[in-house]
């Protein structure tokens, strides 16, 4: 049975592809043949691949979607076509709305990890955050969100990031993006903290990043969005070896029992504890990529 596996397999931010071609390389002995469907990381290349995953004969289901904005645009094509989604790392809040449960996340939503970002800094004692983004459109509707959130004893700048200053700066954006705009802060004069919204919890950031005068922090999915990704391949993989002819909604019902937590009924994760699923951890703290991954054909750029 097919798969379509839809992500960053080129590109600045391939190295978010590989978490999907690992967990895909550690069910090599399951009935599947993973199609994997390059999107770069980009929405607009996202809703192509899209068009053309749910094409005749389409796969059993996707699984992927990094790009939150792809994902977005993607899913009213699959929940037509009958197609179930599995969405690891989609942190876009309200993109399950209308899939009327065709589609099954993972992880919470960009407000948790915003919210986990702000206690961050309050922990260190600061009443007052910078907030700025890479230019990219992902960086700039994540800032303006940062900045729009409310939260007790914090207050919110949106700010140029070259920009010189002891404050806590938040910089948002893609981990390629954010790395530069980094790097542009400091040699402008920024000394004080240094903050990362998800996007950068990867290894290779914090060699794009290199050394940072102050604390570096970045918001990641609490155990690390590389477990999530394996989970979903788990349960995908389980419920199809259990029931090789399951499709459709019965495919989805299957997925949710070899999940190992709930879901809503319009498909999102439950029971996710008190840190609503985020951590902040030192930037330093990123484990570098893994090798020995095996090397699927793409479908499709």
């Amino acid at each position: 049975m097919r798969i379509a596996v839809v992500g960053p397999f080129s590109g600045p931010r391939a190295a978010w592809g590989e978490l999907l071609r690992n967990a895909a390389a550690r069910s090599h002995d399951a009935p599947i043949v993973w199609e994997f469907h390059d999107d770069r990381g980009d929405a607009s290349t996202a809703r192509s691949v899209g068009v053309r995953v749910v094409r005749p004969p389409s796969p059993a289901a996707v699984i992927g979607h990094f790009n939150s904005l792809g994902a977005h645009y993607a899913l009213p094509g699959y929940r037509q076509a009958r197609l179930p989604a599995l969405l690891p790392l989609s942190t876009r809040p309200g993109l399950l709305d209308g899939s009327d449960g065709w589609a099954l996340r993972w992880c919470p939503d960009d407000d948790g990890q915003l919210a986990a970002l702000r206690t961050a800094v309050l922990a260190t004692g600061r009443t007052s955050l910078d907030v700025a983004d890479d230019g990219s459109d992902y960086g700039r509707r994540l800032a303006d969100s940062a900045t729009a959130l409310s939260s007790t004893g914090l207050t919110t700048v949106r700010t140029a990031a070259r920009s010189a200053g002891d404050g806590a700066l938040l910089i948002c954006g893609t981990h390629a993006g954010a790395a530069r705009t980094a790097r542009q802060a400091v040699d402008a004069g920024r000394t004080g903290p240094l903050l990362f919204p998800d996007d950068c919890a990867i290894g290779e950031f914090a060699e794009l990043l290199g050394e940072s005068p102050g604390q570096a922090l970045v918001a990641r999915l609490t155990g690390s969005p590389a477990s999530l990704v394996d989970n979903a391949f788990r349960a995908l993989t389980a419920a199809l070896t259990a029931q090789p002819e399951a499709r459709e909604r019965q495919l989805l019902t299957a997925v949710r029992a070899q999940a190992g937590f709930r879901f809503t009924t319009g498909g999102e994760p439950t029971g996710r504890g008190p840190d609503g699923g985020w951590e902040v951890v030192p930037v330093r703290t990123l484990a570098p990529a893994t090798a020995g991954r095996q090397t699927p054909p793409d479908h499709g750029a």
